[in-house]
């Protein structure tokens, strides 16, 4: 274990531990918290709860998988730790904190507000998407990414897969033609296409993108058009 004084020392000081471990967008508050501080170069971070409660080993796990280099401990830090102190109901970006510290105006997430996950989802878009991506497609598919991160455990594959059985449910619908299936297979095109938005928003809003996520989605995305 490292020595306490080693490094940059920052603290997060909750009341409670379910205020720790209460999920935002699908990763626990403290642990987006913790990813920003690692970014920003600290290697030495304390988890106090005042409640003396112990922190969830699930959540723990999350801290590693976001601020792996980064060494947490639970509890108090030592009086010789040279640590600064970070509200545990804001989330400031890596970027902002020299300005946090310097005592500068900074932006930041409120994460103990209702609309912390739509703020979140809100930066999941990608400078590539068009007009109606910008302007239809996200707006509905973000409302369906906040729903989905509701559930425990919920990953970007889950999403993709969503989006696969809306693929197959418009193919069916096209084979049975008629007027009704014709209408129920463009409608379910055009479901597929919204739809398709939500893992990416789920991996970048949990840090889970990765290239066979990316690949798998580009796969479903051709099927999808060639079966229309």
């Amino acid at each position: 274990m490292k020595d306490a004084t080693v490094g940059r020392g920052a603290v997060v000081e909750f009341d409670a531990a379910h205020e720790a471990q209460r999920p935002v967008a699908g990763v626990p508050v403290v642990a987006r918290i913790l990813r920003e501080l690692g970014l920003a170069g600290f290697t030495d971070t304390w988890i106090e709860v005042a409640s003396g409660q112990p922190i969830d080993p699930l959540v723990l796990a999350e801290i590693h998988r976001l601020a792996s280099k980064m060494t947490v401990r639970v509890g108090a830090p030592p009086e010789s730790a040279r640590a600064a102190r970070f509200p545990a109901d804001r989330l400031i970006a890596a970027e902002a904190i020299p300005d946090f510290l310097a005592g500068r105006p900074c932006p930041f997430t409120r994460l103990d507000r209702p609309g912390a996950t739509a703020e979140i989802l809100r930066g999941t878009g990608k400078p590539t998407d068009g007009v109606v991506s910008r302007w239809f497609n996200r707006p509905i598919s973000r409302r369906l990414s906040a729903a989905l991160l509701r559930m425990p455990g919920m990953k970007p594959v889950h999403a993709t897969i969503g989006t696969a059985v809306i693929a197959v449910a418009m193919f069916v619908a096209l084979i049975f033609g008629g007027r009704g299936g014709l209408l129920a297979g463009a409608l379910l095109f055009h479901g597929a296409s919204v739809f398709d938005g939500v893992d990416g928003e789920i991996a970048r809003a949990t840090f889970r993108t990765s290239r066979a996520g990316a690949a798998l989605d580009s796969a479903i995305d051709v099927v999808t058009n060639v079966a229309a």
